[in-house]
């Protein structure tokens, strides 16, 4: 079952930085500036969903947010839409339904880079060329149909940073590379975070500079990121929605 988490601003359901949590975060944070909801929006809903690379932005979101927002977490650990474990499209048009997000924050697609798919003529098609790229574009487009919400809704898609297994590193490109296809067909409502070139440029990296910070941003494991490669993420995310409007710098 999921594991989800509603934080609301201002109510003892607000989750708190991890004790782990490097001052680097802090300094990420501050960067960032005080924000406030844009327009003349008093309440945003923004969802993180996913599989296991939602974690830990999921908890970023949910620091120092501004007043009026509030962060739903739904995270599914070891799904993807290869898999059988969960119904990702039923799951995403549920979301949309109850939940009603004004922005998602999305990561999945870890498991599916490989994965051989069906085509129209049932046949088996492998892993990477242009027609698995259209076929698994084929299987995104009902989430970000569903997460748009009919123009009501904005997406914020994590890009999969390079992982450290050379083998794997072309499937999680295969999975960004089927994004950028959808990104072309729906425009400016589909934006694409690129988790890949800030945390793993030109490939795999212990270490990355970022806003002149040296930043160690994976986990152990060489798939997930560390708390303090979340908060890369988080800002990358929050410099997304400035630049929509969907939040604005206080006094602007």
């Amino acid at each position: 079952s999921a594991r989800t988490l509603e934080a609301r601003a201002g109510t003892t359901a607000s989750v708190s930085a991890p004790p782990s949590a490097p001052a680097i975060c802090k300094v990420l944070r501050a960067d960032t500036g005080r924000v406030a909801l844009g327009g003349s929006r008093r309440h945003l809903t923004v969802l993180a969903t996913g599989d296991s690379m939602i974690y830990p932005i999921s908890e970023e979101l949910s620091i120092e947010r501004p007043a009026g927002m509030r962060v739903v977490v739904d995270r599914r650990d070891g799904t993807g839409l290869t898999t059988n474990t969960v119904n990702w499209h039923a799951l995403a048009r549920r979301q949309a339904s109850q939940i009603k997000p004004d922005a998602t924050v999305i990561s999945l697609g870890g498991r599916d880079g490989g994965i051989p798919l069906l085509n129209s003529r049932h046949q088996y098609v492998e892993c990477c060329g242009t027609g698995w790229l259209s076929l698994y574009a084929g299987l995104l487009r009902p989430l970000v149909r569903a997460y748009l919400r009919g123009g009501n809704g904005h997406i914020y898609w994590l890009l999969l940073p390079a992982p450290r297994e050379l083998a794997r590193a072309p499937l999680f490109e295969a999975v960004n590379d089927s994004l950028r296809l959808l990104a072309a067909e729906f425009g400016p409502a589909l934006k694409l975070i690129p988790t890949d070139a800030v945390i793993s440029p030109g490939g795999f990296q212990e270490t990355i500079t970022y806003e002149g910070l040296k930043i160690h941003p994976r986990a152990p494991d060489g798939i997930h990121l560390s708390h303090e490669g979340a908060c890369v993420e988080r800002s990358l995310v929050m410099e997304a929605m400035l630049a929509d409007g969907v939040l604005r710098h206080v006094g602007t």
